[in-house]
């Protein structure tokens, strides 16, 4: 059994259950606040999981913000990563707002394809700071044309540990 999978028993009368669950940390909290004389509420959830059961844990951190109507009733207006949003209520999850969409090493999820847009269609200190990046790695990955060549110039000027590396980076 792969390390940090849980095996639990659960005896029924008439037969022994094994389940299993997947490595998942998931931590929730709320805050009311007015902006503007309207009252919201955020509800943040941090989440560290293998969804997608490949060993590999993911950050995320997301909200969902209700406003409060004036019937008291509060309704959804915003949700997904509101990250401008969570850092104004939450400073102290800024090192989760870096995680978020990175592996448990810290490395981006989807570096290529992802790291590919971004080197196409983004600034260049998005770009940095999602790849995790020196300038130096930027100005070589910035010269690829297509996909493909972005990949294998990815893979040589990123090295293997470069994972556990981007950790101090953040």
């Amino acid at each position: 059994m792969a390390p940090g999978y849980f095996l639990l028993f659960i005896i029924h009368p008439l037969k022994l259950c094994i389940m299993t669950t997947t490595n998942r940390l998931c931590y929730t909290v709320s805050k009311r606040y007015i902006q503007a004389g309207t009252t919201f509420e955020i509800n943040v959830k941090i989440l560290l999981a293998d969804d997608c059961k490949n060993n590999i844990c993911d950050w995320s951190i997301t909200a969902d913000i209700y406003e409060q109507r004036k019937n008291g009733r509060f309704v959804w207006c915003a949700g997904g990563c509101c990250h401008e949003e969570i850092l104004k209520r939450f400073p102290q999850f800024k090192m989760f707002v870096d995680l978020h969409l990175s592996n448990h090493y810290g490395a981006p999820m989807y570096p290529v394809e992802n790291g590919f847009y971004h080197i196409t269609n983004s600034s260049k200190e998005t770009a940095i700071n999602y790849l995790r990046i020196t300038e130096t790695e930027y100005n070589l990955l910035h010269q690829a044309e297509d996909k493909q060549y972005f990949n294998t110039s990815f893979i040589c000027s990123v090295s293997l540990n470069a994972g556990k590396e981007n950790l101090t980076r953040l």
